[in-house]
């Protein structure tokens, strides 16, 4: 009854029971690691689970997390809206016709004090898509006369220019104002890491509320594609890209085609977006579109979130002050095994324990991911992770080695306790056989005397 009532009162939304004749992906079609299905399909149900472990009247013994890994370069309180960022930004890079990227370079971007094409690249995209929509509803942002030159301040935006456009459109309106000291405290993009975050959530925010945003989530994974070459822009039989909208002439694909391939077929776009630790990362639960949120894999005894997010394993503990929030995250296996170690798996994070050895070949997979990116950006240096790992292992054997010597110590002093009571049994047995023979001795001496009147007969 209790689990009942505790089902009842989890977080998590019913699942919708699917139609009879609601049609399903197929697993070929997410062959090339894509983040779109070919067909239309539902999201596979995930397995929800209430929270664990159920909050009881009891001492909560304190749990301590071994040392928080530091290869990303974003500060750890910022980590968790880094991802919210990133997230939007690389489910809907082929919307905003922004191509993939993987997290490190997201990071690095951030904290670059320098002229960066990456961080212009996103925040042009993100203020093309929503100017796009203010311009299909007919928004002006000043007066009829003065309309021209207006709009070419806003659409002569490129890599040079975007942070005075940024500064125009958020001046637009009193709901944006908000955002302005970040921009205005020094030059925007050169301040401090926290304004860059801050003007990022912003323009994703207004993003989300865009149709061409609402149209992606509410298309359950089915491409529109386009009806036109995208080569030649003409009609005709058509050659359909699996991962996205482009269509072609088989004459007009690099190298041309004679017939229909058999397998399927995807765009030298799509095939120079494959991106080593991006599109060979998406989890099983993803590969559907739209994957609209993400949710914790789990929580400890403290109530602690665990995620699995581009490929590392985070812990975030929620505060009332934002600013205050603390976060770990583990990016290597031998990072991984060290932080299991310290986890009860017979009571408090019994079920997260469960969930992380479901999740163990797909975390392992990717964490190997990342230890081989690292090693071949590193080049003749020692990278961050490798000396993190030793520095694990050389603890584990000190640990190792202390116990063997407490052990080595305990069995001297077990062996010389023996040695003491067997020396002890052998003196006791030694006195107590020279008593039996003394006694002996005198009863020999006694026997002759013992009947005087027989001597006397």
């Amino acid at each position: 009854d209790e689990m009942e009532e505790d089902d009842d009162d989890s977080d998590y939304p019913e699942e919708m029971e699917d139609d009879d004749d609601a049609s399903y992906c197929t697993e070929s079609s997410f062959r090339s690691h894509s983040t779109y299905s070919s067909t239309p399909g539902r999201r596979k149900p995930r397995v929800h689970r209430p929270r664990s472990p159920i909050l009881e009247e009891k001492d909560i013994p304190p749990l301590e997390f071994p040392k928080s890994s530091e290869d990303l370069m974003v500060p750890n309180e910022h980590i968790m809206n880094v991802i919210a960022i990133y997230e939007v930004l690389r489910n809907f890079g082929t919307v905003l016709r922004l191509s993939p990227f993987r997290f490190e370079d997201f990071c690095a971007a951030l904290v670059s004090q320098e002229q960066c094409t990456l961080m212009a690249e996103m925040h042009v995209v993100l203020l093309k898509a929503v100017l796009r929509e203010e311009d299909t509803s007919n928004t002006t942002f000043g007066p009829a006369d003065l309309k021209d030159s207006v709009n070419s301040t806003l659409y002569f935006i490129d890599g040079m220019t975007w942070p005075e456009v940024l500064r125009v459109y958020c001046e637009s309106d009193k709901e944006y104002h908000h955002v302005l000291p970040y921009q205005e405290a020094e030059d925007y993009p050169y301040g401090p890491v926290e304004n860059k975050i801050k003007v990022l959530q912003f323009l994703v925010d207004q993003f989300l509320t865009t149709n061409i945003a609402r149209e992606e989530l509410m298309s359950e994974g089915v491409i529109q594609y386009d009806d036109h070459c995208r080569v030649c822009h003409k009609l005709g039989d058509l050659l359909c890209c699996e991962t996205c909208s482009a269509v072609y002439h088989l004459e007009c694909v690099k190298p041309p085609l004679e017939e229909v391939p058999e397998d399927e077929w995807q765009c030298e776009v799509c095939v120079a977006h494959k991106v080593p630790g991006v599109t060979d990362c998406v989890a099983e639960i993803q590969k559907n579109k739209p994957y609209i949120r993400h949710e914790p894999i789990g929580y400890d005894r403290s109530r602690r979130k665990y995620w699995f997010l581009n490929r590392r394993l985070i812990i975030e503990e929620d505060t009332e002050n934002e600013n205050e929030k603390k976060i770990w995250y583990y990016s290597t296996k031998v990072q991984l095994a060290e932080l299991i170690d310290c986890l009860d798996k017979e009571y408090w994070e019994a079920e997260l324990c469960k969930i992380l050895e479901e999740m163990r070949e797909e975390i392992h997979r990717h964490m190997d991911i990342t230890e081989d990116l690292t090693n071949k950006a590193r080049g003749s240096n020692k990278s961050f992770l490798a000396a993190a790992n030793e520095e694990i292992l050389e603890s584990i054997r000190a640990k190792k080695g202390d116990i063997d010597i407490v052990k080595s110590l305990e069995d001297i002093e077990k062996d010389k306790n023996e040695t003491e009571n067997n020396n002890s049994k052998d003196a006791e047995k030694s006195r107590e056989e020279f008593e039996d023979q003394s006694l002996e001795k005198d009863n020999d001496d006694k026997t002759p005397d013992d009947d005087p009147e027989q001597g006397k007969s």
